[in-house]
């Protein structure tokens, strides 16, 4: 049968309410290379401006972020409108190189007085007066050493005037000067050094039942190279078969990329007339590709043999190392496949995987992302898409590898498109929880953003099942607050950002694909019973109380275990949950010292996933051979969809934010009446649970609920609702928050009050 009549069925996808209409104003198809270049188009606003525009745009554009060396590169710091001052220059010398200018950078140590001055380039221009009891430990800049010593190093440009002499520019400071230089030269240097940049390494590793390890591939990339660069990795399982006459010959490999799929292996036999030979499965040959922006790197294929146990797959897991200038490489862990990981069926991989990377460097403006977006609609041709993907004969010889660099492609874009518009999303929460508590954000280091589809071919007339998923696999911010505000608010800040990540995520993913439940830990949370001893709060030295958790994997106690072994806390459900109709865990995980916290579940992912079938017509070709056609068009189609979604969906709406608003206003922990009682008021949203720290552990009375979570959590879930109401212009007395009294504001700072 031809592909064009089980288009007619998946295009617009049974059981999904997105469908992208084709539209007029279309002008390409599904490449890459038809996209706009956001990251570069960021440069577009200051093509027309003439040196001292240009200076003082950079310079008012800009803010400051305390970090060290080459983070974002050019584009990505007039993406942010942030950097440090290594960024900051790099953009002003391209933009002034650009024009014919010529330019050196410089480097020197920046007295004390104006260390404060540059560090105050952080924080809003103008900053709120702030009254607190007595006894609440207080935030400033100039007692914060680490920051004084990232900030005292310092770069600045100057530039060549043509008669022997050089301007001083330095659009670093709030309220810069050209001509000024505020530091004494001590080297200069005609671009910076390598030694400069951040890097990101990515490497795939495979474990095998015998416990050989093999690093498959590996790719290493400044980090300034990749901003919005589509980065993603592809995996298709292929069926080796051959004739039952054959079962003890050694398969060939087929081709996925750059060869026809026959499914047999050349080795079967010529068979009577009037009989045929059946084709049975022997192994699966699971081939990868890696994608950078329009770069294709073919990574080395794995042959696992059915009759041979010790072939079979253990794990497979991406491992991502980030590389700064101060020497510390920061090492993350993505597992594509664990054998005994809950959801693993049949003990191998799903048939058809592709994992879209986002490192982002530094934040995304929502206005931005929004008309980026626009413009991508416009070069999408959906219905040019389409015809391709009819046009493929399912019997035809290299119908398959096209058809399958068509999925790459449109994987790529629905991946990349994901990730940015979550993460614009993100940020402009962030953005708003952050400034309207007192607390200014720096994006530090890379935020690594893997949004997947896998997608299984069942058997001939079931549904192929499909995995898409959203994963924070770093997602860290720092948190500094406002000049004599509450030291405990970076503390509070970074709780109630993984809350509220945790439910846009969930909230995202689940308008993408049209599904009504993702499982994400707020979700979980949200449907643990409201009883005493139903969540327990764990520190690193309790980990044997993980055995007493019913039906928990053991995988999952691995994963807890390494991240208390780290120095985590660890607050989860002491029963599993039904979500999405499946039995789950779920669980937080608090860092003590800097008070981040992300949701995890118990596969291993930071945050939302959504399971999902797809009706379609089964292939005219053997059960085995099949599968891997099969699996392609159902991912083909995913794409289809996510597309469609995110472009119709993907942006921070009202709906987000009341949804968000609707989910902390319902979690148990915001009603403690033994803690509204000894205060004197009535417990509601916007007030704190939480008095003192509690130390981890299994509470055996009390406040049940609110005890056992994390310190802070109902004074976190107020910053979310007081950055909700400035972010939607809601009268206060419309949201079921009250503004805590003097009293309670005490309590959840932490302080003393007589």
């Amino acid at each position: 049968m031809r592909l064009s009549r089980l288009f007619k069925v998946s295009f617009c996808i049974l059981g999904f309410h997105f469908c992208m209409p084709a539209t007029s104003q279309a002008t390409g198809t599904a490449s890459l290379d038809k996209l706009p270049d956001m990251a570069h188009t960021s440069l577009a606003r200051y093509a027309d401006l003439e040196l001292d525009e240009l200076f003082r745009a950079v310079a008012e554009d800009v803010h400051y972020e305390p970090y060290t060396g080459i983070l974002r590169g050019a584009a990505g710091t007039a993406l942010s409108r942030a950097g440090n001052d290594v960024d900051q220059a790099l953009l002003l010398a391209t933009l002034l190189q650009a024009r014919g200018y010529r330019v050196r950078f410089v480097t020197g140590t920046l007295s004390e007085q104006n260390v404060q001055t540059l560090i105050m380039g952080l924080y809003p221009p103008e900053l709120p007066l702030l009254e607190w009891p007595a006894g609440i430990k207080t935030y400033w800049p100039k007692q914060d050493n680490a920051l004084q010593s990232i900030a005292a190093g310092h770069t600045w440009l100057e530039l060549d005037q043509g008669d022997g002499t050089w301007l001083p520019l330095d659009p670093s400071f709030p309220r810069a000067v050209i001509g000024e230089a505020y530091a004494e030269a001590e080297r200069r240097f005609a671009s910076p050094p390598d030694s400069l940049h951040h890097q990101v390494r990515i490497t795939l590793k495979v474990q095998t039942a015998d416990g050989k390890l093999t690093e498959v591939g590996s790719v290493e990339r400044n980090t300034q190279d990749l901003v919005l660069q589509p980065l993603g990795l592809t995996t298709v399982g292929i069926p080796q078969v051959r004739s039952a006459e054959q079962v003890d010959s050694k398969p060939t490999v087929s081709g996925l990329f750059g060869g026809g799929l026959t499914g047999d292996t050349g080795n079967s036999t010529e068979a009577k007339p009037g009989e045929t030979q059946p084709l049975l499965p022997v192994a699966t040959q699971y081939r990868r590709q890696m994608r950078i922006g329009g770069e294709t790197l073919d990574w080395p294929a794995t042959l696992i043999m059915q009759d041979k146990e010790k072939d079979a797959l253990q794990r497979e897991w991406l491992e991502i190392t980030l590389l700064s200038p101060d020497g510390k490489p920061r090492k993350i862990a993505r597992d594509l496949f664990v054998v005994d990981a809950p959801g693993v069926t049949g003990g191998k991989p799903a048939d058809y995987r592709h994992y879209e990377i986002a490192v982002l460097p530094g934040l995304l403006q929502l206005e931005e992302v929004s008309d980026y977006l626009n413009r991508v609609t416009r070069h999408l041709d959906i219905q040019a898409m389409g015809q391709q993907l009819k046009a493929f004969d399912s019997t035809a010889e290299g119908a398959f590898t096209r058809l399958s660099h068509m999925d790459a492609s449109l994987a790529a874009i629905s991946g990349s498109l994901a990730t940015l518009a979550f993460a614009a999303e993100s940020d402009r929460l962030t953005t708003n929880l952050a400034h309207a508590n007192g607390v200014a954000v720096a994006y530090t280091r890379p935020r690594v953003i893997i949004f997947s589809v896998e997608g299984q071919q069942g058997p001939q007339g079931d549904p192929m099942a499909f995995r898409s998923s959203l994963d924070l696999r770093l997602d860290e911010v720092d948190a500094y607050p406002y000049p004599g505000h509450s030291m405990r608010a970076i503390e509070l800040f970074q709780q109630a950002r993984g809350m509220q990540n945790s439910i846009a995520e969930a909230n995202f993913i689940e308008r993408i694909v049209g599904k009504g439940q993702s499982a994400s830990t707020m979700n979980l949370m949200e449907r643990v019973p409201d009883k005493v001893d139903d969540l327990l709060g764990l520190g690193p030295d309790q980990q044997a109380e993980l055995d007493g958790l019913p039906q928990l994997s053991p995988y999952a106690k691995r994963l807890i275990r390494q991240r208390m072994s780290e120095g985590r806390q660890v607050i989860i459900p002491n029963q599993p949950v039904v979500l999405a109709g499946r039995s789950r865990y779920g669980w937080w995980e608090v860092d003590p010292q800097s008070g981040r916290m992300i949701g995890v579940m118990d596969d291993g992912l930071h945050q939302a996933m959504v399971d999902y079938s797809l009706n379609v017509e089964h292939l005219g070709l053997n059960d085995e051979t099949g599968r891997a056609i099969g699996v392609i068009i159902g991912a083909t189609s995913t794409q289809f969809l996510l597309i469609s979604g995110i472009l119709e969906q993907g942006t921070v709406t009202a709906g987000l934010l009341k949804q968000v608003e609707k989910t902390i206003s319902d979690l148990k922990c915001l009603s403690c009446p033994e803690f509204s009682a000894k205060v004197g008021v009535k417990a509601q949203v916007g007030d704190s649970c939480f008095s003192t720290s509690k130390a981890a552990g299994r509470a055996t009375s009390g406040i049940g609920f609110c005890q056992k979570y994390a310190d802070g959590f109902g004074c976190a879930a107020s910053l979310i609702l007081h950055g909700l109401r400035k972010e939607m212009k809601i009268p206060q007395k419309d949201l079921v928050t009250v503004t805590p009294s003097a009293e309670v504001k005490a309590i959840c700072l932490n302080a003393k009050v007589e």
